[in-house]
């Protein structure tokens, strides 16, 4: 993102819906999302489970909900899935950054508009 926009001093608590518009002011935006998760990603836990949701009656007005360990939901309105481009490879590059499996990621975010993969924490056999 241009400038130096940064998120100051977010007090992160169990429980938080966190939703990426809040703090950029734009739905749909692929590079907003990205950017809130960078920002954020180190305060808010470990990713297990990522739901990709569309809302009733739009067609790709699709948002992405992340679940982590710390009972925290992350929410992006700039990414979504079922076809090749900017915004399916915005939820690519989350997903695999949280350790999902990147084959079973491919998978899903480029053939479904809506998904649910899980994973284990990390240490959880």
């Amino acid at each position: 993102m241009k400038g130096k926009i940064k998120i100051k001093k977010l007090e992160v608590k169990k429980g938080m819906y966190l939703r990426d518009k809040d703090f950029h002011g734009n739905s749909g935006w692929t590079k907003g999302s990205l950017w809130f998760w960078n920002e954020i990603k180190k305060h808010v836990g470990e990713v297990t489970k990522a739901e990709l949701r569309q809302k009733p009656h739009r067609s790709l007005d699709c948002y992405l909900i992340l679940y982590t360990t710390k009972d925290i939901k992350v929410v992006l309105y700039g990414v979504n899935g079922g076809y090749s481009g900017e915004g399916p490879r915005g939820t690519e590059e989350v997903l695999r950054g949280a350790g999902f499996n990147p084959k079973r990621v491919e998978e899903m975010v480029f053939n479904h508009e809506t998904f649910v993969l899980r994973r284990r924490p990390k240490g959880v056999a």
